[in-house]
């Protein structure tokens, strides 16, 4: 079982996962589990590569118009949402962290009334 995992691992090439050998090993005709998988790989220092998220910037022809300046960043108007401003910024945002699991399903307002 040893040497057909570090096989299908090293035509991988350090790739596969202990799925994908899973789904390789079942095609053969064994059925052999993940964790006995994972096990053999850990014994055997088998640490397969994985992909990096990537942001590819997209240039677009839309909000590109010529536009007046017509607040000239006077943004304190006399009347409310007479104007409204925004800035849309690219964010790489991610959540470490499960949100409502760490605060015991509520809201981050609700939990700081709570436990403040």
């Amino acid at each position: 079982m040893v040497h057909l995992i570090k096989t299908i691992f090293k035509r991988s090439r350090s790739h596969y996962g202990t799925r994908k050998i899973k789904i390789e090993l079942s095609k053969k005709g064994y059925q052999v589990s993940r964790r006995r998988i994972g096990r053999i790989m850990r014994e055997n220092c088998l640490v397969s590569s994985y992909t990096v998220k990537h942001y590819k910037l997209h240039k677009t022809s839309c909000n590109n118009d010529k536009i007046d300046n017509i607040l000239n960043r006077k943004f304190d108007q006399a009347k409310k949402m007479n104007a409204i401003v925004s800035d849309l910024t690219y964010v790489n945002w991610y959540n470490n962290i499960r949100v409502h699991g760490s605060l015991d399903y509520h809201t981050p307002k609700e939990y700081r009334e709570l436990f403040s």
